[in-house]
């Protein structure tokens, strides 16, 4: 469920990336979960980044 909720934040900030993510999902388990895995480090990383500027 953890990761479901992380790709809903992701399907608001990145439309375009839910529709890419949407059809890979019918062709392909994998490189739908290879997409949910960029989404998820993605966003960790945006997250991450602003973390270091509010502290610095």
């Amino acid at each position: 469920m953890k990761g479901k909720a992380a790709l809903n934040r992701a399907f608001v900030s990145f439309p375009q990336l839910n529709r890419l993510v949407t059809t890979t999902n019918f062709i392909d388990k994998k490189t739908h979960m290879r997409e949910l895995l960029f989404v998820t480090s993605f966003q960790l990383n945006q997250l991450s980044k602003l973390k270091t500027k509010e502290l610095g």
